[in-house]
């Protein structure tokens, strides 16, 4: 019922400006102090919920993006960035970027790149 109201564009903006409103909060208190395990868990939920939207807003938006002919073409490289990009590259990447923080650094990043 919430996605008729709003266009896909409109869906697509007001998740990633919530992903960076969220990644940002979480990203102060982390540089400065520890960070309670329930602010993570809620950043993680806001951030997972935000992602299905921009998915499944981008998948409509794909249509109005490119001409009817290009639009198997289209479709196939949004998917391959998203295997890329999801499956391929964040978890390792995660891992190097929180590895620094943590006091088992080596474990964090083994962990994190097999997931």
């Amino acid at each position: 019922v919430l996605a008729e109201r709003f266009t896909s564009r409109a869906w697509a903006v007001l998740s990633a400006l919530v992903r960076a409103v969220v990644v940002a909060v979480l990203a102060l208190p982390t540089l400065t102090v520890a960070v309670s395990l329930g602010v993570v868990l809620v950043a993680v939920f806001l951030l997972g919920t935000a992602e299905v939207i921009v998915d499944t807003a981008a998948m409509t938006l794909l249509p109005m993006l490119v001409e009817r002919d290009d639009l198997a073409i289209g479709n196939a490289r949004l998917q391959t960035g998203y295997v890329t990009l999801n499956h391929l590259g964040g978890p390792p990447l995660g891992a190097a970027l929180f590895a620094p923080s943590s006091p088992d650094s080596a474990m964090a990043m083994i962990v994190f790149a097999n997931t």
